[in-house]
């Protein structure tokens, strides 16, 4: 969880998250619509549950509170010690691994609706997988393996475990930085493994995503 400006949030700042807030409300509430209606969806959690919840609606929380702090409210205490910012936090480590679920899933749903090949995956005219049931259960738990270590990740992050481990992991500037702050002053000053690991869930998020969009547009 990252709070952007150390100052405190002017108004234009607070009427964009909360326009956000607002947004990810009604995508909340159509994601739900879809995921409850469409029969193809009812088989796959991450489409009807995961996302409506872990990424709608952690989306529309997560902007309310960064129209309302202007820094991590928890910032110095013990983990754990704020019950209603841990489950949050916990909850919105969970948004880039669901997001990631997500997104295969409906690509997977995609190409067996139309009979194309997906990962090494053949379908026939039907949508059923032809005789490769081990490759798509070794890319299906692939993926859930993948989307568990990033949410073990995120809560380690969040909740400062990481600090608890080895104290010169502080890093104050964790989720409030991107790569290119990061990575701008070159590999010397790159060296903050708490920013690393705030950065890392959503960018494997973002090369995994960039690869299935491929397979899409082919």
């Amino acid at each position: 969880m990252g709070f952007i400006d150390r100052d405190k949030p002017n108004t234009a700042m607070i009427s964009g998250f909360t326009i956000l807030c607002l947004i990810s409300v009604v995508t909340t509430a159509i994601a739900a619509y879809f995921g409850a209606t469409r029969n193809h969806y009812r088989s796959h959690w991450s489409i009807q549950f995961f996302f409506p919840i872990f990424v709608c609606f952690m989306s529309s929380v997560e902007n309310f509170m960064m129209a309302i702090f202007h820094e991590d409210p928890i910032q110095g205490e013990e983990p754990f010690k704020n019950a209603f910012f841990t489950i949050f936090y916990i909850l919105h480590a969970m948004m880039a691994p669901s997001m990631l679920l997500t997104t295969f899933d409906l690509c997977y749903l995609v190409h067996k609706r139309r009979s194309v090949k997906f990962c090494c995956i053949s379908f026939d005219n039907r949508g059923h997988r032809i005789a490769n049931n081990a490759i798509s259960c070794m890319w299906r738990n692939a993926i859930r393996a993948l989307s568990t270590v990033l949410c073990a990740t995120g809560i380690a992050v969040n909740l400062g475990l990481l600090t608890r481990i080895n104290s010169s992991y502080t890093d104050d500037e964790a989720g409030t930085i991107g790569w290119a702050e990061l990575l701008g002053n070159g590999i010397e000053n790159a060296n903050r493994p708490q920013v690393f690991y705030d950065l890392l869930p959503w960018g494997v998020v973002s090369i995994c995503n960039l690869y299935l969009t491929f397979t899409l547009w082919r």
